[in-house]
């Protein structure tokens, strides 16, 4: 019969411990102990009773990681007494302030450690780069204009005919502010418009450029098959007065099919990046974490990205709710999380 692991003992009646998460546990704990010197069999004497208390404090934050993590979050925030009583361990690495803070390339940045600590905040470190990696992303490519030139207000002017200007038309402002960023997000319930307001900011973009390269996404293939259906719907309304919506590609991918999927990997990542000049991804908020960041390390530097969804639906299958979390701006308004634009910025572009 095989012997029960050392660390069981602590967790014989937490009837909510997975297996994957002692097994988590008991890895890292029987990695410290390694270093720390004292053999196995010697766990119980004296000395091995003190680093078992320390060692229980490591398993402890680690096993709320892991089932964290199974529940769609990808850190777990420490109490002020949790981070005095921790003590340091060669399987955690802790940010300076002024480091985890920081707008960097994630490519540029190392680190050789399981787990990662920045501020209060303990993260397995695959998916803190992950988190670093769509935030640097985000940031690099959303410093753009902040004026619509008169050729392109005109055409979306045409596009929208029907503003009220004493009332937002928002889906006019939502391409209005697409047009402007590199990354943008156009979020709403079901029934809004999306579709035929990403549609018609396409063809601006067309009209600025007709050989634009375009990729439609879509995290399955039947929401891919979707987009293909609804793209091809609004385009046919459009052709008539604006040619150019011809331009608009009709086929969509799933996106392990567009960034190319093997069992090593995607082929388009930063050393390899996709061949297109704007990707728009539908259905957003069921992108996880891991491929969001696997969509953005493939794009190339002067590349768009317009994330379609509904960030109340559909929520990703694996951690990270990365619509919702990019929506968040953090103000409250009428107990209400406020998101989008602001009214200065919307009367600016209206």
């Amino acid at each position: 019969m095989k012997k029960k692991h050392w660390l069981q003992a602590f967790y014989s009646e937490r009837i909510d411990i997975r297996p994957i998460d002692m097994v988590l546990a008991q890895q890292l704990c029987d990695s410290e102990l390694q270093l720390s010197g004292i053999p196995l069999d010697e766990i119980n004497s004296a000395e091995g009773t003190s680093v078992q208390s320390q060692l229980k404090s490591l398993a402890d934050i680690v096993i709320a990681l892991s089932q964290s993590l199974s529940a769609g979050n990808v850190c777990i925030q420490l109490s002020e007494q949790q981070l005095r009583d921790l003590p340091e361990f060669t399987c955690l690495h802790r940010l300076p302030e002024d480091n985890y803070r920081q707008v960097f390339d994630p490519f540029t940045y190392q680190i050789d450690f399981p787990l990662i600590l920045a501020g209060q905040y303990l993260y397995f470190s695959r998916y803190w780069f992950y988190e670093r990696q769509v935030f640097f992303s985000a940031c690099r490519q959303n410093n753009e204009d902040h004026e619509l030139d008169n050729a392109v207000a005109q055409t979306l002017n045409k596009l929208f005919p029907d503003s009220d200007e004493s009332v937002p038309d928002w889906q006019m402002l939502a391409a209005a502010n697409a047009v402007l960023n590199k990354f943008s997000v156009i979020t709403g319930g079901p029934g809004t418009g999306k579709t035929t307001t990403v549609t018609r900011l396409l063809t601006v973009l067309l009209t600025q450029n007709p050989d634009l390269k375009i990729a439609l996404a879509a995290p399955t293939g039947k929401a891919a098959a979707r987009l293909t259906e609804s793209i091809r719907g609004a385009k046919s309304k459009l052709i008539d007065a604006h040619p150019v919506a011809a331009n608009i590609p009709e086929d969509s991918f799933t996106l392990h099919r567009l960034l190319a999927w093997t069992p090593d990997g995607y082929r388009h990542n930063h050393n390899k990046p996709l061949p297109y000049d704007l990707v728009m991804v539908d259905e957003a908020s069921m992108v996880d974490l891991p491929m969001m960041a696997s969509l953005m390390e493939a794009l190339p530097e002067r590349c768009r990205l317009i994330l379609l969804g509904d960030k109340d639906q559909l929520a990703s299958v694996e951690a990270g709710s990365v619509l919702a979390d990019l929506c968040d701006s953090g103000v409250v308004v009428n107990d209400y999380p406020a998101h989008g634009l602001s009214q200065a910025r919307a009367h600016q572009l209206q």
